[in-house]
């Protein structure tokens, strides 16, 4: 340990962790919960499911409250409807008419991305100035690059 090193992430960073770590285990605890057939098994992972969406929860109200996590985009009630007519709807891009609006669910996914990268992006960093071998903090700095660039691509979306 080097007590002199600077800082390595920002303020923030580890409520940020800890809530990307109970976002995972929500699902992996739901998961297993489905796969469970003793009622014991059941009841356990039912109850850190119910523990883990709580530690979610408070982590996002805590980073939200100090304006650490910016909040999702916002769309506004649609006034019309309109009904997919075929599979092309699926192609974002459609060499005739162009791109066609993202909707919410992909607007949601591609937002949850952006946060996990630049979650990673930051973590991976770190890792990249403690490394003593220069060419495994290479690959850290690769790997940081990497998530930079999927940031960038997936904010054009937008």
């Amino acid at each position: 340990m080097h007590k002199e090193a600077p800082k390595l992430y920002d303020n923030g960073f580890d409520i940020m962790f800890v809530r990307l770590i109970k976002e995972i285990s929500i699902g992996i605890h739901t998961l297993n919960l489905t796969m469970s057939y003793r009622k014991d098994l059941r009841e356990i992972f039912r109850e850190l499911s119910i523990v883990t969406q709580k530690y979610f929860d408070f982590c996002t109200e805590y980073l939200i409250e100090r304006g650490l996590i910016p909040k999702s985009p916002f769309v506004d009630p649609i006034k019309s409807v309109e009904f997919v007519k075929d599979a092309s709807y699926l192609g974002v891009l459609n060499p005739i008419k162009g791109k066609r609006p993202l909707n919410t669910v992909e607007m949601a996914h591609i937002y949850h991305a952006i946060e996990s990268n630049m979650m990673g992006m930051q973590m991976i960093f770190g890792f990249a100035q403690c490394a003593e071998n220069k060419e495994v903090g290479k690959f850290f700095s690769k790997g940081g690059e990497l998530a930079k660039r999927m940031i960038k691509e997936l904010g054009n979306f937008f």
